[in-house]
C-alpha cells in the first residue's frame, strides 16, 4: 500500500474472493454477478474511482478472473486511481 502520510487519502481493500463460508447468489460469487450487462464489482470500482479521499484500490480474489473483468469493463488501472489485484490465498 502507498506509504504516503496524507491523512486525507485512504487505500481501499475490496474482498472479492471465494471460500467455503462465502455466500453465493445463483451459485456464483456476488462480485461477478451481472446487472444490466455489467459485473457488480465494476460498479463498485467505478464508484470508488470518483471518491477524492481514496488513494489506491486493492481487490483480493481470483487474479485471473478479476483481470479479465476489469479489462472487459475497460477499467483504467492507473487512472484516476491505481488498481491492484491481489491473488486470494
Amino acid at each position: 500500500m502507498n506509504s504516503s502520510n496524507d491523512p486525507k487519502k485512504y487505500d481501499v481493500i475490496l474482498v472479492a474472493g471465494e471460500g467455503k463460508s462465502s455466500y453465493k447468489v445463483y451459485h456464483q460469487n456476488k462480485a461477478f454477478l451481472t446487472l444490466q450487462g455489467k459485473c457488480v464489482i465494476l460498479y463498485v470500482v467505478e464508484a470508488l474511482q470518483q471518491v477524492q479521499s481514496i488513494r489506491d484500490i486493492y481487490i483480493v480474489g481470483s487474479k485471473e478472473k478479476l483481470d479479465q473483468v476489469l479489462h472487459s469493463g475497460r477499467i483504467d488501472r492507473q487512472y484516476p486511481k491505481r488498481i491492484h489485484v491481489v491473488e486470494q490465498k
